[in-house]
């Protein structure tokens, strides 16, 4: 899990952690979930996003895109792929 995790991060240029609700309508919008999210404990909502839209909602908070605390203790994040970041 914590090789999938860090793959999924590699992919990312920032992060941003979101409310629940802002990650249930970003999943219903389309954007897709990493499956790693469902294998960690508890359970966490991954989704790639692009940057306009991650940064969008008021809840979005940018953290590292890092193993952190910041990252770990969220329940939901909003990742934005390298090709994405550009818009």
């Amino acid at each position: 899990m914590w090789f999938r995790l860090r793959r999924v991060l590699a992919g990312a240029e920032r992060a941003f952690v979101i409310s629940d609700d802002e990650a249930r309508i970003l999943e219903a919008e389309g954007y897709p979930l990493a499956d790693v999210g469902a294998q960690i404990a508890p359970p966490k909502t991954i989704l790639n996003v692009p940057l306009a839209r991650a940064a969008q909602p008021a809840s979005a908070r940018e953290v590292p895109v890092a193993l952190s605390a910041a990252l770990l203790q969220a329940s939901s994040l909003a990742l934005v792929p390298f090709d994405e970041a550009d818009g």
